[in-house]
């Protein structure tokens, strides 16, 4: 507003527009001493503008504020081009104006928009942020009240600030109920619309007949399917003639409200109009029932009627913004329902709430008796018939009016193969199922999925549906696809009272699934100690084993069932069957870590050092997992300690690789073998330095562990400590007299592995324990060639202060310098000169520091050796000195400072060649005039 003298701002309806701009002006008031008028008529603009004051008018809801303002409208339109003129005479002069978005695109006033600066407040930039709107309910409300709402209630709706505002601690409804469902505010704003005059309000009413979903094809002038054109120009006539419209809107009309409402009660997709939330939908079709009702009945879609309506004279619970009918539309109501009924929808319409109420029923029934034939009764998308429907909800009252209608629906399938005797039992009618039975039913009908209506009765757990089908003799069939039995179905959902049932009519007690797992199994696999006692009584073979060799004590075991496991043994369970993997049920127990069923199968005889497949013992497994209760167990119930796996790893090396020290303590205290071998050679104390396990290599040594023992590949604890930098376990190793330079099989010895990865710490222990700084391993390589090699400039300070030597090379005669230089390493070559490396020492291919260094370019470096009085002109292997290689690579720096140091510019390499001729063949002018000057042949 300092900036423009006409602001415009628009936004849905509640979204704070008011607020901010009455805010805005009374701050230019205060703060910028100008005078504030509010117009309530805009002639009032004219004849209080003055020429000179510093003035700021208000305008709010500039064009009306529930529906345009006819007068307000005219005005502008006629006299708008005053603004720009009163604009111009003063500009101090401003206005700032509101308007709801729907009500602004509705007109089109181009005084207003060419005067005007336009800010919608749901533009990018602009909305309320969820913070923002926190902070404005938190000046009306208290934090703790506004931190019940979560984002989604947040963010909901637009005129979030008005319902702040409007709040009161006296509502009925909870503080989240109230702003997630706001009724009161939009039911209010719905009814100040003009109903008669409001397309806005058609427009809404139109939305709700085609449940939330209006096409624009329909608002198409040229669409093309001219009988939904019918069908929608009906809709719209018969509309306008209940609400009580003198004029019929058009199409174009309807498309531009709709377009106007849009982020205000609606969103726009490429195809159509909607609510923006289920919620809009819900209240405004509730406000708008007692208007619309008629047109709701006769073309609102069947699903979107489903649930929300009822019959007022039932007097009977309804959900809060369920639209009621009143007495004098019932017929209405039957009629249209009828119509679905016959058009195959019945599932909107038999599934609804009203259906419930047995007074509702009686009713339609009675309507019914006197409007349907046989003929009528047609089948739904799904293959259904009504008699589907109505088994599945129990009506039996609906279902002897049918069948009596037409007795053949009572074996009719549907699309899945189930005939109405399956629904009735699915959801566990009993009485349903009996009446269809006595209708002749066939009680053994198999669906598309195998199943009987025995099979859905106990799959629902339904006992009387269940006692029914078994008083009439239903078969207890094996499914094709599963082999599973109505047992099995039962027993894994714990219906111990069908079970008993089946078992009574002798169900077969061990049959195998597809799975190989039996009723038993199941049982015991989901914890039915009830159901397992039950079956063994009944003759269950407790050692069935299941496609993976698993039997029922093992899936116990397995699960931490003891009171079935217990149960099990009781009944000669088999403990030696070993499933796919080798697996026993004590190998179970001691991998899941239960102590109790361990102790239980002990004391069973069962083998303590039995092994599985990897001829793991449960002592292994129990030390893998770390279970420090079963180890102590096993322990005391004399478990071999010693013995290997197929890795030949013990129960020591297992505890070690897992860092359990309790365990390892265990181990050791009943005498387990510190120093076996595994297939890699490697002792517990390898495995304990490798997972820097300080106090168990303190107590493996304590135990007699040789500290010097070597793996397969020569490893020593004392290298496997050195790759983990651990200080402590190298000191204590070291104090064992543990030769320092034993090598591995590469030849390296624990100071390369230091070396290699950057150990600054433990260095100087190798060192003072007499460790050779100099050794090389099998590729020639220093530790410190070995530190140069991967940069570690820390490791090379301070193996150069114990004496490393500096010119060792390895077996291609590359010293560290040599390497320094070939990585462009300025701050390694730096450190290696000034402690006396050997500048002018060549490679194997007679090769110097210089030549490197020229040939990269490398100026820094190149200065470097220069200072320390490199051989300018040493050859390598084809006779070329470094300023071959500088002028090779173009360097005209390089080869300036090699000439002026000495470098001669007439040697000749063995092939003829000479600097002169080289830098002709590099076309490089400036090289070649430095060499002119430099008196070259």
């Amino acid at each position: 507003m300092k900036k423009d003298q006409c602001i415009l701002v628009t936004g849905p309806q509640g979204s704070g527009k008011s607020s901010l701009a009455f805010h805005v002006a009374l701050t230019l008031e205060e703060t910028e001493e100008f005078e504030l008028l509010i117009i309530t008529n805009p002639d009032d603009i004219v004849k209080y503008a003055s020429k000179d004051k510093k003035q700021i008018c208000i305008i709010d809801d500039i064009f009306g504020k529930y529906n345009i303002h006819e007068y307000d409208t005219m005005w502008w339109n006629k006299q708008g081009n005053l603004v720009p003129t009163l604009k111009d005479r003063n500009k101090d002069f401003k206005i700032l104006a509101t308007c709801r978005s729907y009500i602004y695109r509705s007109v089109d006033i181009v005084t207003v928009k060419s005067s005007f600066v336009h800010h919608n407040l749901i533009a990018d930039g602009l909305q309320l942020t969820e913070d923002n709107r926190r902070t404005i309910g938190k000046s009306y409300l208290s934090s703790e009240t506004i931190d019940q709402l979560g984002s989604e209630v947040i963010m909901k709706f637009s005129f979030f600030p008005t319902l702040c505002a409007d709040y009161s601690s006296d509502m009925k409804e909870t503080v989240v109920e109230y702003f997630s469902t706001p009724y009161c505010y939009v039911a209010a704003e719905i009814d100040k619309c003009n109903k008669r005059k409001d397309f806005h309000y058609f427009s809404l009413a139109l939305l709700v007949i085609f449940n939330n979903n209006v096409k624009k094809e329909k608002l198409n002038l040229d669409i093309t399917n001219r009988s939904q054109d019918k069908t929608f120009n009906e809709v719209i006539l018969f509309l306008a003639n209940e609400i009580g419209y003198t004029q019929t809107p058009s199409k174009h009309s309807l498309l531009l409200s709709l377009k106007a409402l849009v982020g205000s009660y609606c969103m726009e997709t490429e195809y159509g109009f909607s609510f923006m939330n289920k919620t809009l939908l819900d209240i405004i079709a509730h406000v708008l029932s007692q208007h619309i009702i008629k047109s709701l009945l006769k073309y609102g879609k069947t699903s979107f009627l489903k649930d929300r309506v009822q019959f007022l004279s039932l007097n009977g619970y309804h959900p809060k913004l369920t639209i009621m009918i009143p007495d004098i539309l019932e017929k209405s109501y039957f009629d249209r329902i009828l119509i679905d009924i016959k058009q195959g929808l019945f599932w909107d319409v038999i599934t609804d709430l009203q259906n419930a109420d047995p007074q509702f029923r009686k009713e339609f029934i009675s309507y019914m008796k006197t409007m349907v034939k046989r003929n009528d009764l047609k089948n739904s998308d799904d293959g259904a018939t009504i008699v589907h429907v109505v088994s599945l909800e129990g009506y039996d009252d609906y279902l002897t009016y049918f069948l009596d209608l037409d007795k053949c629906l009572v074996n009719k399938d549907n699309k899945s193969g189930q005939i109405p005797l399956h629904l009735a039992c699915l959801k566990g009618h009993s009485h349903t199922a009996q009446l269809l039975l006595e209708k002749r039913a066939f009680i053994d009908k198999t669906d598309k999925n195998g199943n009987t209506p025995l099979d859905l009765a106990c799959a629902g757990g339904h006992t009387d549906t269940v006692a029914v089908l078994l008083s009439a003799k239903a078969i207890m069939k094996q499914r094709l696809k599963d082999l599973k039995t109505p047992l099995h179905v039962v027993c894994e959902n714990g219906k111990r009272r069908i079970a008993e049932m089946l078992l009574n009519r002798n169900a077969k007690v061990n049959m195998r699934d597809v799975d190989g797992h039996t009723p038993l199994y199941l049982a015991s696999l989901k914890g039915y100690t009830e159901i397992v006692e039950l079956l063994i009584q009944h003759g269950a073979d407790v050692n069935i084993a299941d496609n993976t060799a698993r039997t029922a004590i093992f899936v116990a075991c397995e699960k931490k069932q003891k009171e079935i496991v217990e149960l099990l043994l009781n009944y000669n369970a088999n403990t030696l069957i070993d499933n796919e993997d080798g697996k026993h049920p004590i190998h179970c127990c001691c991998e899941i870590g239960s102590s109790e069923i361990t102790e239980l199968l002990l004391s069973h005889d069962v083998n303590i050092n039995q092994r599985d497949s990897h001829y793991s013992t449960p002592l292994h497994w129990a030390c893998r997992k770390g279970h420090e209760l079963i180890v102590k167990i096993l322990l005391e119930n004399n478990a071999d300690v010693s013995l290997p796996n197929r890795n030949r790893d013990t129960p020591l090396h297992i505890a070690c690789e897992n860092g359990y020290l309790n365990i390892i303590k265990m181990l050791l205290k009943y005498k387990a073998n510190v120093n076996c071998t595994n297939i890699y050679k490697k002792t517990p104390l390898h495995l304990a330095c490798t997972h820097c396990l300080q106090e168990a290599v303190s107590l493996l040594l304590l135990h007699g562990a040789d500290a010097s023992a070597k793996d397969k590949e020569s490893t020593t604890p004392l290298h496997l400590a050195c790759f983990s930098g651990n200080k402590i376990i190298v000191e204590e190793l070291c104090k064992h007299g543990v030769s320092v330079d034993e090598t591995e099989k590469y030849g390296r010895t624990p100071l390369h592995i230091c070396c290699e990865q950057g150990n600054l710490n433990l260095i100087p222990i190798l060192l003072q324990h007499g460790g050779d700084i100099n050794k090389m391993e099998k590729e020639n390589l220093t530790p410190l060639y070995i530190a140069c090699r991967d940069n570690k400039i820390d490791v090379i300070k301070l193996l150069i202060s114990f004496g490393a030597k500096l010119n060792e090379t390895d077996k291609s005669g590359w010293t560290p310098l040599y390497l320094a230089c070939n990585e462009s390493n300025l701050e390694m070559a730096k450190t290696l000169i000034a402690n006396g490396a050997n500048v002018n020492k060549a490679d194997n291919d007679g090769i110097t520091p210089l030549h490197l260094t020229a040939q990269a370019g490398n100026t820094d470096l190149t200065k470097l050796l220069l200072k320390r009085k490199t051989f300018v002109n040493m050859v390598e292997k084809f006779g070329q000195t470094p300023l071959f290689k500088s002028i090779s690579g173009i360097h005209k720096d390089i080869t300036e400072m090699l000439l002026q140091n000495g470098a001669s510019v007439n040697v000749t390499d063995k092939f003829g060649m000479t600097p002169f001729r080289l830098a002709l063949q590099k076309k490089d002018n400036e090289i070649i005039n430095l060499l002119q000057y430099n008196n070259v042949e």
